[in-house]
């Protein structure tokens, strides 16, 4: 009946999510020139967001580790486990499903040959600083193909904030909803400072939920967290 319960759960939140998922593609374009396309916020504003773009990064997280094992020694296993989420968070995203899926930035540079296919496909393009620039648009390039940094899903901040902040919410349970917030803070600050589309964000906290959970799955990482899934 657990097991049951288990997958009925898991399926109810995996269709969650590919409906949010579908939600933001058709929305990406407006969200993005309403809230992120040059937007002009007060200074503390700003510096709250660079902040929450941070806690995304991978040498916060190393930090976040290495003052685990300092202070508690005893949470070496949350520490690994955290460790391993981030990393394969960071692998399945920037390794495989950004290049794999070739989506744009939405303020991507455009190459050459980007431009070709816009013009085939009927595509649109804005001219910024004499540069042929994405409109803001989700427009994608060939599998594999072209610059990474240009490559935009999923959201690589928010994927790895989502995956760290689900293995510290397991490990500190009475933070759980602080360390779920400030996840959600990290992936808002992508679309609000214009880095990233809606979608973009949703699909990295899905990978990253999904990496640590499969992680925290693993029976040796599990005995070594102590942690009851």
């Amino acid at each position: 009946m657990t097991r049951l319960r288990g997958r009925i759960l898991w399926g109810s939140g995996a269709s969650l999510w590919a409906a949010l998922l579908l939600l933001a593609f058709l929305v990406d374009r407006r969200v993005y020139l309403l809230v992120g396309k040059g937007v002009e916020r007060p200074e503390a504003v700003e510096a709250l967001l660079g902040l929450l773009k941070r806690m995304g990064e991978g040498w916060f997280v190393v930090v976040v580790a290495v003052t685990m094992l300092v202070l508690a020694p005893a949470r070496r296993g949350q520490a690994l486990a955290l460790g391993l989420a981030v990393l394969l968070a960071f692998a399945a995203g920037q390794l495989l499903l950004k290049p794999a899926i070739g989506k744009l930035r939405p303020s991507a540079e455009l190459t050459p040959r980007d431009m070709e296919r816009l013009v085939d496909r009927g595509g649109a393009m804005t001219i910024v600083d004499g540069l042929p620039r994405n409109d803001g648009s989700a427009l994608f390039r060939p599998p594999f193909s072209g610059r990474h940094k240009d490559l935009t899903l999923p959201s690589g901040h928010a994927a790895l904030a989502f995956a760290a902040f689900t293995v510290l919410g397991r490990a500190l349970p009475r933070g759980r909803g602080w360390f779920l917030l400030l996840a959600c803070g990290v992936a808002a600050s992508r679309v609000l400072v214009g880095a990233h589309f809606l979608s973009d964000v949703v699909a990295g906290a899905g990978l990253g939920y999904v990496s640590a959970r499969a992680v925290l799955a693993v029976p040796p990482v599990r005995r070594l967290a102590a942690d009851a899934i």
